[in-house]
């Protein structure tokens, strides 16, 4: 949808960020935000895979970051897959329009 441009400069950017980690001591994963959340790759040190995967996103119209947010936390917190690691942090990534919010969910 629209132009291509910032999400492909946001994807260069995360895969970037993807080569400074390190497999002994960093996990990432890939939790999207368009109509709904959704964790499109747990957390893992494949770093390849895990940029094939970031690379192949495409956009798909909304900006639903609580609930992207939402499945990240579920992730981080839930999944005992980073269970042990010292630090856990979201890196927040978009194209800088509009937020869906949840007003359902006690969203304003």
């Amino acid at each position: 949808m629209g132009n291509r441009e910032p999400l492909a400069s946001s994807q260069q950017a995360v895969q970037a960020f993807v080569d400074l980690l390190h497999p002994a001591n960093d996990r990432a994963g890939l939790a999207t935000y368009a109509w709904a959340g959704a964790l499109d790759q747990p957390l893992t040190d494949a770093w390849p895979a895990l940029k094939q995967h970031i690379g192949s996103y495409n956009a798909h119209g909304a900006t639903a970051l609580p609930a992207g947010m939402k499945a990240a936390n579920d992730e981080l917190i839930l999944s005992g897959l980073a269970d042990g690691l010292p630090q856990r942090c979201h890196v927040v990534v978009g194209d800088s329009r509009g937020i869906m919010v949840d007003r359902a969910a006690g969203g304003r």
